[in-house]
């Protein structure tokens, strides 16, 4: 949903759905941090969860996580070409 279209990092609290989708054992995940990895398609996502709800927090900073997904990106990026 909202957190691959929005293509940028999001931290804090997840929907139940969300958990679901992200996680083997969403129970256990009280807050997140994800990271879509979109380029011209969807490639995957990075998602780090914690037990503590209030680890990953809204009002955390995006710009390392970000970082992180855009040199991922790439590095698939090249990958792919390689197989071609």
């Amino acid at each position: 949903g909202a957190l691959l279209k929005n293509r940028k990092p999001t931290c804090g609290l997840l929907r139940k759905a969300e958990l679901a989708y992200l996680f083997a054992d969403p129970e256990r995940v009280g807050s997140a941090a994800v990271m879509p990895l979109i380029d011209d398609v969807e490639l995957g996502v990075i998602a780090l969860g914690n037990s503590d709800a209030n680890y990953y927090s809204s009002d955390m900073g995006t710009l390392f996580l970000g970082h992180i997904g855009e040199l991922l990106i790439r590095l698939l990026d090249r990958v792919e070409q390689g197989a071609a």
